[in-house]
């Protein structure tokens, strides 16, 4: 900036133009010229609606309450699983990530021997991961509903 302030100067003084002025109309002799003004104190830049700890604050919330709305139910459910896990024993029926519904055989470190079938001579080893639920299922049958046209015949 103060180059082309000088670099002005110079250019009045050899092209003959009238002196410069300053922004009340006066004259400026060349001493005030090489000088620049002295800087006004700038503002400090507010950083728009909420400012640096407004923004600071803003992501703080977010990432608070993902984690309560995301990250804590999803802890809670995985620490009721592992304790029904860790409490099944042998003879419960358990229902598998894959639907398929067995009476505990035998319990290992890392697996269960569940049975499947009506006569339960198939065993086969599940990883305890994969027992999602101990239930047993409804092998009720459902009677049909006679339709009142065929009691009629």
């Amino acid at each position: 900036m103060t180059d082309m302030v000088i670099a002005s100067l110079i250019d009045d003084m050899f092209n003959g133009d009238a002196p410069a002025t300053d922004g009340n109309g006066q004259a400026v002799t060349n001493a005030e010229t090489l000088v620049p003004p002295p800087a006004e104190a700038a503002e400090e830049p507010t950083g728009g609606l909420f400012g640096t700890w407004g923004v600071l604050i803003l992501w703080a919330a977010v990432f608070g309450g993902m984690w309560f709305f995301l990250i804590r139910p999803q802890r809670n459910r995985e620490k009721k699983m592992k304790e029904m896990q860790e409490t099944i024993s042998s003879g419960d029926n358990v229902i598998t990530s894959g639907g398929l519904f067995g009476k505990i055989a035998d319990v290992g470190d890392d697996c269960f021997i569940v049975e499947f079938g009506t006569n339960r001579s198939i065993r086969i080893p599940v990883l305890k991961s994969d027992v999602v639920g101990v239930r047993s299922p409804k092998m009720t049958p459902q009677p049909k509903e006679i339709e009142k046209d065929d009691e009629e015949k």
